[in-house]
């Protein structure tokens, strides 16, 4: 055979290996077999160009002439063993990964400094929304690339060791870039694990999605000070006394500035019974609906000790003459309980020898004849030797006096509470005697006023009778009674009224729905509003109740200038880290284990590979995929339905081979 004449052969599977400088490798148009014809070399060519040229004369008389460039022979396996792993992708991919793990970070830490901040202006507000896209966006791009890297990694690992058709290959191919790859069923059945990673990458920018609405605008107070007017007491102001005592002016002319006492205010007793009934402070009006602060001011309140004997005596001797004063049908069997204001108004009055009358607020001349004091004779339990519970008289002595208040106040939404600073009793105000215009006097007015309505509230009677008329049975007639205004306070719930109460349920147990020795539902809700307290600790805290109840009435209580803190709503940036972390911990994790499987895939091909043009030249150097019909391919425009052949193919060191053809 010359050397300027080749054989033409029917395909790509009859051809020789020639060695030499070139291999050509020829195509026939069809077929049937050719003819070669005779070529002579130019003048100016010489055999050995690297350009040969040949005329084809087909037996159908069609006529192809073709020239080729002499391509050098290669061999693909030694060129795969001569290869090593270029380093710049596996550190590609690691440094993606990391790029979107900074970022993940960094939206993390930006919105962690924005927490608790003030909105500010729209302007503002979409530069975090940028700036938290942007962090969301170079996540996603950090962790896609990373996981792209991976995923072409193992894909070629993948294919080493699975057989795919023309488009399995192509769906391999194609599943980073379109999701119709995974309804090809037999990529999904051959590389499961590449599959996988190509899906992660699909579904990574899902979290991009989530973080940025971690952050959001809600609402927060904000604390502002300012100097305001609220409302304190000045009872030792005598231009305020009129506001709390009634008085007339004195009958003498010669002083004609003097004023008597009477009675308290009806303002003043009003608020008295309010704030005894419910046992609690008034309302206050706040300076604003949400504010804190603290006022100081003089005040009264009672405060109570155990009577001296002398005293104690003269409880015990006004007990018994107000037991003689009951209608002549009653006998009073048992006292439980008795109070009154005594007489102290004359300096000749002797408390330890002479007789101390009860005092009457409800005469028209009952100023003339009291005092600043409240006296009170109960029934109460002692444990004795052996823990056995005994009833015992017990006597108490209650005093006025001028206190000194540190309270402070907060409203939250106008509701009100309140904290004792400070409640310190200075001095005993002593009963006015008499008229008088002095400041000093005058300011004795307004807190013994103060003193006769919290008296009112209890003074009187508890205790058990019994008819003694004619016609009265022994045990049926035997009743309680309860003439006090405690009836109407938090007081009755006392301790020191439970021995009263005992006696009571025990002799009607029926009536009263319990049996005996059991407490009524009723007696339970009294002792929970006093707290199973004794008198003398809640008759100091009625008295202070009392006197801040006062602060509710404009009336009582003039305006003063006050450092008032108020709470004003301002529009703060909340983040929520859990969402952020959930949502980014999941991509990092999975990611993380796509590029460990990329890094296998590095160790395990000993090469580096892509999805570039000369990555995929390069393994198809194999010819016999030249006789793939254009009907095989997956393309869409060139899909034929009806191709009734396929190629199986694998990758080995001299690139994709043809394993079998399959017949549908």
């Amino acid at each position: 055979m010359s050397p300027y004449t080749k054989k033409a052969y029917r395909s790509s599977y009859e051809r020789p290996y020639l060695s030499g400088r070139s291999t050509d490798r020829f195509i026939s148009a069809e077929r049937s077999p050719v003819e070669p014809t005779m070529y002579t070399p130019g003048e100016n060519e010489r055999p050995n160009d690297s350009f040969s040229q040949f005329d084809f004369t087909a037996t159908d008389k069609r006529s192809i002439r073709t020239s080729q460039r002499e391509i050098p022979p290669m061999d693909f396996a030694s060129a795969v063993r001569e290869s090593r792993i270029y380093w710049i992708s596996p550190v590609l991919m690691l440094l993606t990964y990391l790029f979107g793990l900074a970022a993940a970070v960094g939206q993390h830490c930006f919105y962690s400094s924005l927490a608790g901040d003030y909105v500010g202006n729209i302007d503002h507000q979409q530069r975090v929304l940028r700036y938290g896209t942007t962090f969301a966006f170079a996540t996603q791009v950090g962790l896609v690339s990373s996981v792209g890297i991976a995923y072409t990694q193992y894909l070629w690992r993948a294919l080493s060791r699975a057989n795919l058709s023309i488009r399995g290959l192509d769906a391999a191919f194609g599943a980073y870039t379109t999701l119709l790859s995974f309804f090809n069923l037999e990529m999904l059945a051959n590389v499961k694990v590449p599959s996988l990673i190509a899906l992660l990458a699909w579904c990574l920018p899902i979290a991009s999605l989530i973080t940025p609405a971690t952050i959001s605008v809600g609402l927060a107070t904000r604390d502002r000070a300012a100097m305001t007017h609220v409302f304190s007491l000045n009872m030792s102001d005598p231009n305020q006394a009129h506001r709390y005592a009634y008085t007339v002016p004195s009958q003498d002319s010669s002083r004609p500035d003097d004023q008597l006492f009477l009675r308290p205010r009806t303002v003043l007793t009003r608020l008295t019974v309010a704030a005894a009934t419910t046992g609690q402070i008034l309302s206050i009006t706040p300076p604003f609906p949400n504010a804190t602060y603290e006022i100081d001011f003089f005040g009264p309140v009672v405060k109570c000790k155990d009577a001296s004997p002398q005293v104690a005596k003269q409880i015990h001797d006004a007990t018994e003459r107000s037991r003689r004063d009951v209608d002549e049908s009653l006998m009073e069997i048992q006292n439980s309980y008795f109070a009154f204001v005594p007489d102290l108004s004359h300096s000749g009055i002797d408390v330890n020898g002479g007789v101390i009358q009860v005092a009457n607020h409800s005469d028209t001349n009952g100023a003339a004849h009291g005092s600043n004091e409240l006296w009170l004779g109960f029934q109460r339990y002692h444990d004795d030797a052996d823990g056995n519970a005994t009833l015992r008289s017990h006597s108490l002595q209650c005093l006025l006096y001028n206190t000194s208040y540190q309270v402070s106040f907060s409203f939250v939404q106008g509701v009100q509470a309140m904290q004792w600073k400070e409640l310190k009793p200075l001095n005993i105000i002593p009963y006015p005697n008499g008229p008088s215009s002095s400041d000093q006097e005058l300011m004795e007015m307004a807190y013994t006023a103060f003193m006769w309505t919290l008296s009112d509230q209890l003074t009187g009677s508890i205790g058990f009778y019994r008819n003694i008329t004619a016609n009265a049975s022994t045990s049926a007639d035997i009743f309680s009674d309860i003439t006090t205004g405690m009836q109407e306070t938090a007081l009755l719930g006392s301790s020191d009224l439970q021995s009263f109460f005992d006696f009571n349920h025990n002799l009607h147990p029926s009536k009263n729905g319990t049996s005996s020795g059991k407490v009524s539902d009723q007696r339970a809700e009294d002792i929970a509003l006093a707290r199973n307290r004794t008198f003398d600790v809640l008759i100091e805290e009625l008295s202070a109740n009392i006197t801040l109840s006062l602060l509710s009435s404009d009336l009582l209580s003039p305006p003063v200038l006050a450092n008032v803190t108020t709470e004003e709503p301002i529009n703060v940036y909340t983040y929520h880290p859990k969402n952020l972390f959930l949502a980014y911990g999941t991509a990092l994790f999975l990611a993380l284990i796509a590029v460990i499987l990329g890094g296998w895939a590095y160790m395990s091909n000993g090469v580096s590979h892509s999805n570039s043009f000369s990555s995929i030249v390069r393994a198809t150097r194999n010819l016999d995929l030249l006789n793939v019909d254009q009907r095989q391919a997956s393309t869409p425009l060139l899909l034929d339905r009806q191709a009734r052949g396929q190629k199986v193919l694998r990758l080995r060191n001299n690139g994709f081979v043809v394993l079998q053809e399959e017949k549908r």
